[in-house]
């Protein structure tokens, strides 16, 4: 058990090898170093707590034991490491020592420089790559309630914000913000927020709002994403790389190549072309990756690009992975993206290769603006999808928009190859693809044709190619809500409602909103399934009315930031200004069974 003992400088020299671990509690710059010294080599696991100041930097700690070690400050804005826009803030030498946790929580770490990597904090695990003994476990860094601010690196060095190697690192509560690199705007894949290499990386309720930069890189490793928010301008926010080459990295990293990205919220507003930057393939960069999903997103992407470097929104190359997945479910996907388009270039919003399995469920697909074709001549068309090389693909109740297309270019919703191996599938079901494009070319392209392919159930309005679309599909308005407001629910009128396929779809499944399928016996074509059961989440004895009473309990939780019991739980304007609506038109309401909070409408309309 540690010993508790505050401590100021003098008393750090009267510390030995071999002595026993303690807390340390300092109050100066000079004794928070002194710290990190004595912690390095004195023979047990060691605490340092910071004061609520600013300590100027730079910061460094050079492990020579295997024990482990706490930074705690004493709150994100209160305790503030910086340094100062003259050197790196903190950095970490492991030496090699495995087995080592590090955690650093409640402070902020703040305008750091470096010319190498991780201007904010820099943690050297002493790793190299391949690591010879693949039952040793890996070092564990921990980030908790940690603000980074401010940090640069020159281009070419890697994350400026943090820079790990051969290590678990967990993130929770951070803030990432304005970190940037200097230099040469068109290069350098490493130049980013976070350069994670031969790690896995979680990233938990976190945010990252960032300039001119990558925000999240990682190689050779693992990386989760949760209820986070990820907002930048650089035209790759998330890019994974996994080496052909493979290699363990410890039995800490099993699984590597994997990729989950969950509940959490992606915003990029880019303007400008590519910038050469050939080597990152879209907002999301996947390259070699066994294992991706991605579910429940937000996707918001913002942006005019002049896109002569074939820039996708979302890029995944799986390589040879033998059963490998891709799983995309229940994310909404919006844009005005308009690329301009090239005669050369490959121009798909989202591109998919090599892989044994892919699955798009229940995912809305919504472009305000398809393309536009460039000075040199028209572009070769422009795919929502383009899918190369998979052995079984399943396109299941999604809904795929492109509300304008400029110039009547060729728009294909899927262009799609299969495997050469034999029992290829191509199911497409249950789904909505709708949009303007020239009337003479067909939504699907098939260009290797599948051992069995599936199209039933959906609403067609375009040619699809190869296929018999009058046979169990629909050629009709889908009848979407609001398409200028992006509600893509279906209106009471649709031929969507009740016409899907039961057969196909999981007994457990959400549409793109969370709620249920399946809600009348028969699922609807499309990401959203219309219901008209949830009550107005002010409306706390569930008699379908607000009351004042009800209208004010709801608007001070609001006002306070209290948590509602009933979901949302943290509360948004335009809920509680949506029960005011409803209380000034007399409290009753029913539900009509598109988005929330425009679902709820008075009793009489």
């Amino acid at each position: 058990m540690i010993n508790r003992k505050a401590l100021i400088l003098s008393l750090f020299l009267l510390f030995t090898e071999g002595a026993a671990a303690v807390v340390f509690e300092v109050t100066t710059a000079e004794e928070f170093q002194a710290a990190l010294a004595t912690a390095a080599s004195n023979g047990g696991d060691d605490e340092i707590i910071l004061p609520a100041a600013m300590l100027l930097g730079p910061f460094r700690y050079v492990n020579r034991e295997q024990f482990d070690l706490r930074i705690i400050g004493r709150g994100q804005r209160s305790t503030v490491l910086s340094g100062d826009k003259q050197s790196f803030v903190l950095e970490i030498n492991l030496n090699g020592f495995s087995n080592t946790d590090i955690e650093i929580a409640h402070l902020s770490l703040v305008d750091g420089r470096s010319a190498s990597n991780g201007a904010g904090l820099n943690v050297i695990t002493g790793f190299t790559w391949p690591y010879s003994n693949n039952q040793v476990a890996l070092p564990t860094i921990s980030l908790t309630e940690v603000i980074f601010n401010n940090n640069k690196v020159n281009a070419g060095a890697a994350g400026s914000s943090l820079s790990v190697s051969h290590a678990t690192v967990n993130l929770s509560g951070v803030s990432v913000s304005n970190s940037k690199y200097t230099g040469n705007f068109e290069s350098y894949d490493d130049s980013s927020a976070i350069a994670c290499k031969f790690c896995a990386l979680s990233i938990l309720d976190s945010e990252f709002e960032d300039i001119e930069t990558l925000i999240v890189y990682v190689t050779n490793g693992m990386l989760s994403v949760q209820n986070t928010l990820l907002t930048g301008v650089w035209p790759t926010l998330v890019k994974f790389n996994q080496n052909s080459s493979g290699g363990r990295l410890g039995s800490v990293i099993k699984n590597l190549g994997t990729v989950k990205i969950q509940d959490s919220r992606v915003t990029r507003a880019a303007t400008g072309r590519n910038f050469g930057y050939s080597s990152g393939k879209g907002v999301f960069d996947f390259y070699g990756v066994k294992s991706l999903e991605m579910i429940g997103n937000l996707i918001n992407d913002r942006s005019f690009l002049d896109n002569r470097d074939a820039l996708p929104m979302l890029y995944y190359w799986g390589g040879d992975f033998e059963n490998s997945v891709v799983k995309l479910e229940r994310n909404q996907v919006t844009s005005n993206q308009s690329a301009v388009c090239y005669p050369t270039a490959q121009n798909n919003h989202l591109y998919f290769s090599g892989a044994f399995q892919i699955e798009l469920i229940s995912n809305l697909f919504a472009f305000e603006s398809a393309v536009e074709s460039s000075p040199r001549g028209d572009c070769l068309g422009l795919d929502l999808f383009r899918m190369d090389g998979f052995r079984q693909t399943s396109i299941l109740n999604n809904t795929m928009v492109y509300v304008q297309n400029f110039e009547e270019q060729s728009v294909r919703f899927i262009n799609y190859a299969s495997s050469e191996a034999p029992n290829t599938q191509l199911k497409v079901a249950n789904n909505i693809f709708f949009g303007v494009g020239a009337s003479d070319k067909p939504a699907f392209q098939i260009r290797l044709r599948p051992t069995e392919a599936v199209l039933r159930h959906n609403i067609v309005t375009k040619n699809v190619g190869f296929w018999d679309a009058k046979t169990n599909n629909i050629d009709a308005d889908p009848k979407f809500f609001d398409v200028i407001e992006g509600d893509y629910h279906l209106k009471i009128d649709s031929p969507g409602i009740n016409a899907g396929d039961n057969s196909l779809i999981a007994a457990d499944a959400l549409d793109a909103a969370g709620a249920d399928r399946v809600t009348e016996q028969i699922v609807d074509i499309g990401a959203y399934e219309r219901s008209t059961t949830a009550l107005h989440p002010a409306d706390t004895n569930s008699n379908s009315s607000i009351s004042q009473e009800e209208f004010e309990a709801y608007n001070a939780a609001w006002r306070t930031n209290e948590a509602w019991p009933t979901a949302p739980a943290v509360i948004p304007v335009d809920f509680v200004t949506r029960a005011g609506y409803l209380l000034q038109k007399g409290g009753a309401y029913k539900n009509i069974g598109v988005s929330k909070p425009a679902t709820w409408v008075p009793i009489d309309e």
